[in-house]
């Protein structure tokens, strides 16, 4: 046997499509800001993935698709496409795994306050993952909750004890 390690990767070109997904393993992989590089090389091994731009810098990495059902999100790239585009925030294949009180948060209907809330989130990531910021959220967006989270919702309770009988 050889004392070095022979590399057994296969490498191929991959091409964004509109949603900025390229496909591998059958199974079409998000990567933000893919329609704006010309080309792509993706290396599989037998494990993992790497997906390359021109200037050899790694753009995505991570399990190949058959390996795991749950990817971990990039939240600071979804914000930062969100505040590009922040009435297509709603519609994002990301916004259903938001958690509740930062949905709520970011449901505004003024635009402006709508960014800033954005950007104030962006500068809280970098510090403090997501489920950390919703954990945390009054103490480190720096806003008291309001009368209806504190309160209990009596309808639903209400509602629960019905159809119970």
């Amino acid at each position: 046997m050889p004392d070095i390690d022979y590399p057994v990767f296969k490498q191929f070109e991959v091409k964004p499509n509109r949603y900025n997904e390229v496909t591998i393993d059958k199974t079409r992989i998000h990567i933000p800001m893919a329609k704006t590089m010309l080309s792509l090389t993706c290396v599989l091994t037998a494990t993992s993935y790497t997906i390359y731009d021109l200037n050899g810098e790694i753009v995505s990495k991570g399990r190949r698709p058959y390996l795991t059902k749950k990817r971990a999100i990039e939240w600071s790239r979804v914000f930062i496409t969100w505040k590009r585009k922040p009435r297509s925030m709603t519609y994002s294949r990301y916004w259903k795994y938001l958690p509740k009180r930062i949905a709520y948060y970011l449901s505004t209907e003024d635009w402006r306050l709508q960014t800033d809330r954005i950007d104030e989130l962006i500068t809280l990531l970098s510090t403090h993952p997501l489920k950390e910021i919703n954990e945390r959220f009054y103490e480190l967006v720096g806003i008291s909750p309001t009368s209806e989270e504190l309160s209990v919702n009596m309808k639903s309770y209400d509602q629960l004890a019905r159809d119970r009988k």
